[in-house]
């Protein structure tokens, strides 16, 4: 944060940026980690966000509340789906990739198997975003639910009830599905 606060010259817009720093980091954060789908690369588009609120603060603290937040959001978005192009990985990131099936399985049970998981993919993306959002960050991204709570601004508590809750909704699907 130093780096930023440097780049500030009057001490009532560092107070501010210091204020919108830890008012919106964790959001800023868990769209960066949206965008990305990646934790590295979020920490990457993070920090550029951080660099462009600290260069318009002055503007951005002239904003309501509201404006603010969609404001810094954009910016975040904005940042996150720069890292993302640079890094060739925007819209290209496919989660099926993250379900390998051994060799041994035949052609039709590999395919069987994939509709299955490409439903309970859909299911997920499709939930509620308070369980949406945790599940993701904690099964794609790899967070633990400590990193989540930092990430989204959460009680830890919360964010541990929602994964469970979650996770209970994804258990229901599979035995709809029928999938052991």
């Amino acid at each position: 944060m130093l780096i930023f606060l440097s780049l500030i010259e009057d001490e009532n817009n560092k107070n501010k940026f210091i204020e919108i720093y830890e008012k919106y980091k964790g959001i800023i954060f868990a769209i960066c980690v949206k965008i990305t789908k990646n934790y590295h690369l979020a920490e990457d588009a993070t920090q550029i966000t951080f660099y462009r609120i600290a260069k318009y603060v002055e503007k951005i603290s002239g904003l309501d509340e509201t404006q603010q937040k969609t404001y810094i959001s954009k910016i975040a978005k904005s940042a996150g789906i720069e890292v993302s192009k640079k890094e060739n990985r925007f819209f290209s990131y496919d989660i099926s990739t993250q379900y390998s099936l051994s060799e041994n399985d035949n052609l039709q049970e590999e395919y069987i198997s994939k509709d299955e998981y490409n439903h309970i993919i859909n299911f997920i993306l499709n939930m509620d975003e308070k369980y949406r959002d945790v599940l993701i960050l904690n099964y794609v991204v790899g967070l633990s639910a400590k990193e989540i709570a930092g990430a989204l601004d959460k009680p830890l508590g919360t964010v541990q009830t929602q994964l469970k809750r979650g996770k209970d909704l994804v258990k229901e699907k599979f035995k709809e599905l029928n999938i052991k």
